[in-house]
């Protein structure tokens, strides 16, 4: 079992308190840009912008969790398989307390209102089981690095490009291969003609925004279309990734203002798919980690 030493709890505890602070810091950001904040609610932003940005951290952070079993990795067992296995292990029990952590903070803003139990559990599981997945490349390729500085850079380098790549490439297609076209009106219209969603699916932040339910209230005196999902970037990130995966080839690209989020929520999800590749990614880094591993 993985024990959490006297510096991971300071870090923990830094951990919580900037949960606390980002918390704090949304909510009187949304209270200042919203003119009546009392008809939208705000635990919907908030555990929004946690559930992110947590995840964003943790996701950078996942090279110092996979680093901290490079001696666990060198230690006797009765397999190179089992090693890195019980190292996967201890790494994402870690990081499970920071998970717990983050649940925490989206719990508190349930009394700000617009925050659902099944958001509140669904949001931290699919951090959590991305993690896992991320953690498990990290391990492999400690395990496969027979030098501690190159292990450090491959697991910067690796936790970067998870994270920006996919946007990148899918971003650069999406722009490389856009149609502009006339309108009997006279205004021009931009056609994407590029299926670019399977780019950014394995995006550990799409995944997780995307898996995350949206929040939709129909209550139209506390109504959160558009401001406050718009604010949330959970369906900023889910709505795009969604958006860029519908089947017609000759689709009018919109703004993000000009989407309706209740036709948007039923767009065909991308997050199964990303899950798929980004597990795959994970078995196939601890195999080589399992193989390379003295």
């Amino acid at each position: 079992m993985t024990t959490v030493t006297r510096g991971w709890r300071v870090v923990l505890l830094l951990w919580v308190v900037a949960l606390t602070a980002t918390a704090l810091a949304v909510s009187a950001t949304f209270t200042q840009v919203v003119a009546e904040p009392d008809h939208f609610p705000r635990g919907t932003v908030i555990t929004g912008w946690l559930i992110v940005g947590g995840s964003l951290l943790l996701v950078l952070a996942s090279p110092a969790f996979a680093l901290s079993q490079r001696t666990a990795l060198r230690q006797p067992s009765p397999s190179r398989r089992a090693a890195v296995v019980r190292a996967w292990l201890n790494a994402c029990r870690l990081v499970a307390w920071f998970v717990v952590g983050l649940a925490a903070a989206c719990l508190a803003t349930v009394p700000l209102g617009g925050v659902s139990l099944i958001r509140l559990v669904l949001g931290p599981l699919a951090v959590l089981v991305v993690l896992a997945f991320v953690l498990a490349i990290q391990v492999g390729i400690v395990a496969s690095s027979r030098r501690t500085w190159s292990a450090v850079l491959a697991t910067i380098l690796a936790a970067v490009v998870l994270v920006l790549a996919p946007p990148v490439v899918a971003g650069f297609f999406e722009v490389a291969t856009d149609k502009t076209v006339p309108e009997p009106d006279g205004w021009n219209s931009t056609l994407d003609t590029y299926p670019s969603w399977f780019v950014v699916a394995a995006d550990p932040l799409v995944i997780i925004a995307d898996a995350t339910p949206w929040v939709l209230v129909d209550d139209p005196s506390r109504s959160s279309e558009p401001m406050a999902n718009g604010l949330d970037p959970l369906v900023v990130i889910s709505g795009t990734a969604r958006y860029w995966r519908r089947d017609d080839a000759t689709k009018q690209k919109q703004a993000w203002t000009g989407w309706s989020l209740d036709d948007a929520s039923r767009w065909p999800v991308v997050w199964p798919y990303g899950l798929a590749l980004l597990g795959a990614l994970g078995a196939l880094s601890l195999a080589v980690g399992a193989r390379r591993l003295s």
